[in-house]
């Protein structure tokens, strides 16, 4: 979803430079985790 998402935008990940988690499933540290490795950090 998040790839699909920068596409749908018409952006790249690296013109992200924050990252707001809203929800309970955000909390989930494999969650974290996944969207750390994807963004690089």
């Amino acid at each position: 979803p998040v790839e699909k998402s920068l596409r749908d935008a018409k952006m790249d990940k690296a013109q992200i430079h924050d990252i707001v988690l809203v929800g309970g499933s955000t909390r989930i540290p494999k969650i974290q985790k996944l969207l750390q490795d994807f963004f690089n950090g």
